[in-house]
């Protein structure tokens, strides 16, 4: 039996790449939720498209991912769980809303900071928000409502 040095040092080498690249997939997935120290809640009638680990964008910067989703029963809202890397100020009015990156695009939370001078602390709820818009619902408006009066019977 004959061996080919050439084709085990291939081998070796697509092996040691491979090996990096996991490694290196492995610790960009864990580093980001390691240093989420600071989370803060908001209750959304809609969260259409947020998934755990959708970006949470302040002035279009992402400065956390939504950590936790559930069912808050007794109001029939959504209540999403946001980690941050560190503590950022958040006024106590600041607005946070679900938006979408262009029409198809994927949807984030947008923090609108407010004036106050007061801000969150960890783990307190933002009181304003605005749901998410469903496409889908806004073309069915369009397309079945009556041009004018005169439709309507």
């Amino acid at each position: 039996m004959r061996t080919n040095y050439l084709e085990m040092i291939m081998g070796a080498f697509v092996l040691l790449v491979a090996g990096i690249f996991f490694n290196y997939a492995y610790k960009a997935n864990t580093t980001i939720a390691s240093y989420q120290t600071f989370h803060l809640n908001a209750k959304f009638e809609r969260v259409d498209g947020i998934l755990m680990g959708s970006d949470v964008k302040l002035r279009g910067v992402k400065v956390g991912e939504v950590t936790g989703i559930r069912f808050a029963g007794e109001n029939l809202l959504a209540e999403l769980t946001f980690g941050f890397d560190k503590d950022y100020n958040i006024p106590v009015d600041s607005v946070a809303e679900i938006a979408s990156d262009g029409l198809m695009g994927s949807k984030y939370v947008a923090i609108v900071p407010g004036e106050s001078e007061h801000y969150l602390k960890n783990g307190e709820t933002i009181v304003y928000t605005q749901p998410s818009i469903s496409l889908e619902s806004l073309i069915a408006k369009f397309v079945f409502t009556p041009k004018d009066a005169s439709d309507k019977k």
